[in-house]
Parts: structure tokens; C-alpha cells; sequence
């Protein structure tokens, strides 16, 4: 199984400005979920845990276009969940029970 060298996905240059650091360690993850796919092919003996990764970071930082066009470039599906309902809700029931 073929898969990219880190140095490849750096395709995201062309997309994404600054970001560099987020850039590496993307493109690093991808290339490791990619050995780790070639080991499980060649070893269906071992088991391997999932990973995910999350992007952490203010509103409008480019966590999406980071996802979004890294998606692309590999061509793979694109799935994105946003906590940020999930985070209005707890503070809404923290708040409600302290001031009771």
C-alpha cells in the first residue's frame, strides 16, 4: 500500500495561509494513520485503536479549512462536530444551579 510522504501533504500551502505548525502535525498524522493502515493489511493479527484528531482554537483560525481541504487532497469523506451547542447547554445549567 502506497502512501504520502508527510512533505507531499504540504499541498496545504496552496490553500491554507500561516498555520504551520497545524500544517505539520496534520500532515504527520495522516502519514502515521497511513503506516498504521499498511501495518494492519500486512499483520491482520494485530489489532490497532482508532484515532481522531481535534482541532482546538478560537472562531475563524482555519480549523475547518485545515480539515476540510486535507480532505480533499486525500480524498476522503469529511465529517465535522461542533461542541459548541454542547458547551451552551452545560454553562446554561451550571449558571441555573449556582444561582438557585
Amino acid at each position: 500500500m502506497a502512501f504520502p510522504a508527510p512533505r507531499y501533504l504540504f499541498v496545504l500551502d496552496d490553500y491554507v495561509i500561516g498555520q504551520f505548525h497545524a500544517k505539520r502535525v496534520l500532515s504527520v498524522a495522516v502519514h502515521n494513520h497511513y503506516k498504521r493502515l499498511a501495518h494492519a493489511t500486512k499483520n491482520n493479527d494485530v489489532e490497532l485503536a482508532k484515532s481522531n484528531i481535534l482541532l482546538v482554537g478560537p472562531t475563524g483560525c482555519g480549523k475547518t479549512l485545515l480539515a476540510q481541504t486535507l480532505a480533499r487532497i486525500i480524498d476522503v469523506p469529511f465529517t465535522m462536530a461542533d461542541a459548541t451547542t454542547l458547551t451552551r447547554r452545560a454553562m446554561s445549567v451550571k449558571t441555573s444551579r449556582t444561582s438557585s
